[in-house]
């Protein structure tokens, strides 16, 4: 069974028109000059066209700087393509999420249901479209960003242009720090129009069924607000995602199920009138006015911070790897009173003052039990979660945590402070902060029904790798207390995660196996 690191991308869903992308950088150009500033470097000869004032007593600035020219010419090239190739696709989705808006208008004003279908299905049609595009769009980043990466390094190993911070490959860094190379920065406005496209096609699909049916009591989530349910089970499978395919995921998912803001009535995210705008998101969702910010900045993610509890000799580690009967785990995500109050008030907005104060004093004595079963704080995870839910269902809730890091609360210089956990203040070594390799999906499915088909399509492309039994606090607290466990979890032998419980302490690639539950692969 191959690993996901192992494994390659295939075309599915929504890249189905998809190929492999070739470079748009003019590489034997770029070669040929290089090619030429070698051999004037080599010959001690100089074109007299490349002398200036700077470099006429520098024969070899003088033959690299027409190679250099050329090169952050051809780089500005191509970052004003990317740029304008980026915009014309937000473009594209403005005016169809408008045109959306506009058979909405129509489909409920006029209550005729007239072209009204073709229409929904060429608005999903182009919908799709616009999602292959931009996804066609971070792919052909990718390998501009990394020819240019390739050309660079070989300019600095031919002409010996500078050390690590002077040299060609360090400028290219620089400048893929900046858009439209950075990919994380990127993209967050299709997806949150794209978001509200699909939201709108539903509400159509809702009206024509309305009228179909001529049920007046057809529920329309148009003026609903998402309220967490107070009893309902749920089968949730979990996956693992490279970063790679993070954007291709979002991508399918939006298309199912809109991003889920707390609160917030209906579906939609952006005022009806921001599409107008040529360069704007609504301020409440995003940290600048910049197209295409990063989701992962805006209000659309929530930044979570746990510390889980284990006793000195990991008990609970081990009830939990076991999956015994009666296996608990503690987790605490806030601790004073006011920060207590405050969290039990968020998640149950509805409750009355005696219910928040009933649940809060049950959440500090949690804290009185930890304490005197001598549970200390063991492992603290972070990352940042974007949620994808309907407005009006609980069917299917759909989670993604980026940027998953677990800490070491038990780090050597831990004993010294007062504090029954790391504060925010403190300084730890980096050997105690360790990402995880991967973003973790979470397809949360109520009852009996199944998972929706995209997500099937996303596992047949490896896009999504299902990690059965994954857990967050497993990782950590198995990362930062080998010495005090006698089984690993099982995913310890996958490719992503090995090198993090330093195999090569142990004798063999058996009995590192044996120490992960006996298990190789990393779909359990």
């Amino acid at each position: 069974m191959q690993n996901l690191h192992e494994k390659n991308m295939s075309d599915t869903g929504i890249d189905k028109a998809h190929t492999k992308q070739v470079t748009q950088v003019v590489s034997l150009s770029l070669e040929a000059e290089l090619d030429l500033s070698s051999h004037q470097q080599q010959s001690g000869c100089v074109s007299i066209a490349n002398l200036n004032e700077s470099s006429r007593h520098n024969h070899s600035e003088s033959s690299n700087s027409a190679f250099v020219e050329l090169y952050k010419a051809e780089l500005d090239r191509i970052s004003d393509n990317l740029t304008a190739t980026d915009h014309g696709i937000e473009r594209n989705a403005r005016a169809l999420l408008l045109h959306a808006d506009a058979l909405l208008g129509s489909c409920s004003s006029s209550g005729r249901r007239d072209g009204t279908n073709i229409a929904t299905v060429d608005l999903q049609t182009e919908a799709k479209s616009l999602a292959g595009h931009s996804l066609k769009l971070r792919e052909q980043t990718k390998v501009d960003a990394k020819e240019f990466c390739r050309i660079a390094a070989l300019a600095d190993l031919v002409l010996g242009m500078g050390g690590d911070d002077l040299g060609l490959s360090a400028m290219t860094e620089r400048r893929f720090e900046l858009d439209p190379w950075r990919l994380d920065n990127c993209g967050g406005t299709v997806i949150v129009l794209l978001s509200d496209i699909y939201t709108v096609i539903r509400e159509i699909e809702a009206q024509l069924e309305l009228q179909s049916q001529n049920d007046e009591n057809l529920a329309n989530d148009a003026d609903k607000k998402w309220q967490a349910p107070t009893s309902f089970e749920r089968v949730t499978t979990k996956y693992w995602v490279t970063e790679e395919h993070l954007y291709q995921v979002m991508l399918a998912s939006v298309a199912d199920l809109p991003l889920l803001v707390y609160g917030r009535k209906g579906g939609r995210i952006l005022d009806q009138r921001v599409p107008r705008r040529s360069n704007t998101l609504d301020s409440s969702l995003a940290n600048s006015d910049t197209p295409n910010s990063s989701l992962w900045t805006s209000s659309l993610a929530t930044s979570i911070t746990s510390v889980y509890f284990d006793s000195p000799d990991m008990a609970m580690y081990s009830e939990r790897l076991k999956r015994g009967e009666g296996a608990q785990l503690f987790r605490i995500r806030c601790w004073d009173k006011p920060r207590a109050s405050k969290i039990v008030r968020q998640a149950n907005p509805t409750e009355d003052e005696e219910s928040i104060m009933a649940l809060t004093n049950l959440l500090l004595r949690i804290k009185a039990l930890v304490c005197k079963h001598d549970l200390t704080s063991c492992v603290r995870t972070k990352y940042t979660r974007i949620a994808l839910q309907s407005a009006s269902t609980n069917k299917l809730r759909l989670t993604i945590d980026h940027n998953l890091m677990v800490i070491n609360e038990r780090y050597a210089a831990s004993s010294e402070s007062s504090s029954w956990c790391i504060e925010d203040s403190d300084t730890i070594p980096k050997r105690d902060i360790v990402k995880i390799p991967y973003n973790v999906y979470e397809v949360k499915v109520a009852g009996a029904d199944g998972p929706p088909s995209f997500i099937n399509e996303l596992e047949n492309s490896t896009a999504i790798v299902e990690a059965k039994k994954f857990s967050k606090f497993l990782s950590g607290a198995s990362i930062f207390n080998a010495d005090k466990i006698t089984t690993l979890p099982w995913w310890a032998s996958d490719a992503g995660f090995a090198h993090l419980y330093q195999k090569d302490t142990v004798d063999d690639k058996d009995s590192f196996k044996a120490a992960c539950g006996g298990h190789s692969s990393m779909r359990r």
